[in-house]
């Protein structure tokens, strides 16, 4: 039985929702920074609903459910090393893409994953110009400078 339109996506449909993006990207690295469930848009919500509640005991309103949607955010890093941000609707029963906007690397940056603020940390504690401006600090002893991406 399929899962209700509500319930998050599996490991499975997340599993086909990123494959599914990989098979569009040949060539290149894509870095993926989210996947979740795109939920139903609300009229396709109420037939189901509808038909739901009005089955009787054994029946299913399967006719009426709507595609399992995935909403996929993830950067293309092509040759140029610039990352391209992109959204995907991935259809995981279908195991297509029924929706995509390249944001762009001329728009702005999308908000930053954890593991880039590890790696701005990381950058800037190597940086000579901010080993520089540290040193000019007499931090009290147990004192621990931290660097905050936010």
């Amino acid at each position: 039985m399929a899962p209700h339109p509500f319930k998050n996506l599996s490991a499975e449909e997340t599993r086909v929702a990123r494959d599914t993006v990989l098979s569009l990207h040949k060539d290149v690295l894509v870095n993926f920074r989210e996947i979740f469930l795109q939920e139903p848009e609300k009229d396709l919500m109420k037939v189901f609903l509808e038909a739901e509640h009005a089955a009787q005991p054994g029946q299913s309103p399967s006719s009426k459910r709507p595609s399992r949607l995935a909403k996929v955010m993830y950067d293309v890093i092509g040759t140029d090393r610039i990352p391209e941000y992109n959204e995907s609707i991935i259809d995981v029963e279908q195991k297509k893409r029924t929706r995509h906007e390249i944001v762009g690397k001329d728009k702005g940056q999308a908000s930053l994953t954890l593991w880039e603020f590890q790696d701005l940390v990381e950058a800037c504690k190597k940086s000579e110009e901010f080993q520089k401006a540290v040193a000019e600090f007499q931090l009290p002893e147990g004192f621990e400078l931290v660097v905050e991406p936010w």
